[in-house]
């Protein structure tokens, strides 16, 4: 399995795990064996034209307005929308994180891979016109929409938030999202989804009574291609062992469906070793 990265996706200057964890990550991944032997690091922008097709798809994809703010830092209080300082790293972190995530829809589509990753993250709260919760360009809904052209897409969402802004972004697309959440942070009603669509809220006593419920209902979609937003910030309302149960059960059950699988990683917070160890797990499930 490919997995897309490079250091710009780490480019802004503020230290925070939405920018700075997918490293630790790739240090995670080297120093695994297991893991190490059954993917292949690359650096997205090694494939001619794929930061030009990144920029296309992210100004195709948000208001005129917002994509300024984004590139250059102006209007401000938009450019500081995602809640953090504006800076020239965070176009930088977008592009090329985005530029991960098309060339993993690439490897499924066109080079009959079974599935691919990018280690981007800060996706699923940002809107066509806005950022919010720590996220600034919605790659996973933009690539999405990409991906339409190869048949039915849904995605799976299991980060511990709501994926509002991805909504924002697929409502009328055909797409399809399956939402398990475990806080209530961005939620959205049943009412803005296409027909097909589900959200689920769990605890830690019923989460994978609701995850077999939410699979259930992604295989009812009949998804020609997934994507996995793959959240460890239900970590610690989950247990490490617990989120490693999640993801051999979510690889699982993707494997038995037949999907093309496009992996990232949304939320995790707190200690960068841990974070990143949940993170290698989860890549190891879907690659195994």
């Amino acid at each position: 399995m490919n997995v897309y990265w490079n250091e710009k996706y780490c480019a802004p200057r503020t230290e925070f795990e939405t920018f700075k964890k997918s490293r630790f990550i790739v240090d995670g991944i080297r120093r695994k064996r297991h893991v190490a032997s059954r993917v292949t690091i690359k650096n997205p922008v090694e494939t001619v034209g794929a930061l030009d097709l990144a920029q296309r798809q992210i100004q195709e994809n948000l208001t005129s307005e917002y994509f300024e703010a984004v590139v250059t830092g102006q209007p401000r209080v938009l450019a500081n929308s995602n809640g953090f300082p504006w800076d020239e790293g965070i176009w930088q972190h977008v592009l090329n994180s985005t530029a991960g995530v098309l060339r993993a829809v690439d490897d499924v589509i066109t080079r009959g891979q079974q599935c691919a990753c990018s280690l981007s993250s800060g996706l699923h709260h940002a809107r066509p016109d806005t950022g919010s919760g720590f996220c600034t360009v919605n790659s996973l809904a933009i690539g999405a929409l990409y991906a339409r052209r190869a048949g039915r897409v849904a995605v799976l969402d299991l980060d511990a938030h709501w994926g509002g802004g991805t909504t924002r972004h697929i409502k009328g697309s055909g797409v399809l999202q399956i939402d398990l959440s475990t806080s209530n942070y961005d939620t959205y009603s049943a009412s803005d989804l296409d027909d097909g669509s589900r959200v689920y809220f769990a605890d830690a006593s019923n989460y994978f009574d609701k995850l077999s419920t939410a699979l259930a209902a992604l295989t009812a979609t009949q998804p020609d291609i997934v994507f996995y937003n793959a959240g460890v910030d239900v970590y610690p309302k989950l247990t490490e062992a617990q989120v490693g149960e999640r993801d051999r059960i979510v690889a699982e059950h993707l494997r038995g469906l037949g999907c093309k699988t496009i992996l990232v990683m949304a939320g995790g917070y707190g200690d960068y070793k841990t974070i990143a160890e949940m993170h290698v797990g989860t890549i190891a499930s879907v690659c195994s």
